[in-house]
């Protein structure tokens, strides 16, 4: 069951900074609705929350694991792991991707941290850039890939969770 409720935090995280749609967790819902005998109750709420408001689906999601001590660090690393693949694959454009990586950050409160400070602070890089201030969209594109790189490895930690949750075998294509 720890296994679900860091995943449960991993999609509430993924939800809340963007880079998942509401319409993504409630597929994991059923899914995993589908292939578990047990599992939290908030599960299918949140299955059944196809027309509540994201916020809604954010509460419930917090619900799984309630009082529980989560290791943001690493729930932080997964979910940048799934922002660097769709990066990569062309399904987030450079704003996008670094929109996400902030409200991560500053939904954890982990913009001081070393692994996630230079990713903090690249959103005023961009900004900087795109009003041609300073630095081109060129050199900020080669920063956000050179940081998230960093994060790559994470994506096979990810994919371990999912199939010890789901049973069966997962990849980052799942997400798009």
């Amino acid at each position: 069951m720890n296994n679900m409720i860091q995943l449960s935090r991993v999609y509430q995280l993924a939800l809340e900074c963007g880079v998942l749609r509401k319409k993504d967790i409630i597929n994991w819902c059923d899914r995993v609705i589908e292939s578990r005998d047990t599992f939290p109750y908030e599960i299918i709420e949140v299955s059944l929350m196809a027309s509540s408001e994201t916020d809604s689906i954010i509460d419930k999601l917090t619900q799984i694991g309630y009082g529980i001590n989560y290791d943001d660090r690493y729930l932080v690393k997964l979910v940048l792991s799934i922002i660097q693949y769709k990066n990569q694959c062309c399904n987030l454009t450079l704003e996008e991707g670094i929109r996400c990586t902030e409200k991560l950050i500053v939904q954890t409160k982990l913009w001081d941290e070393y692994d996630f400070r230079s990713l903090y602070l690249l959103g005023d890089d961009y900004d900087l850039a795109k009003d041609c201030v300073m630095y081109s969209m060129q050199e900020i594109t080669e920063k956000f890939s050179e940081e998230m790189a960093a994060f790559r490895q994470f994506s096979s930690d990810l994919m371990m969770i999912h199939q010890e949750v789901l049973g069966v075998e997962w990849t980052m294509k799942t997400l798009i």
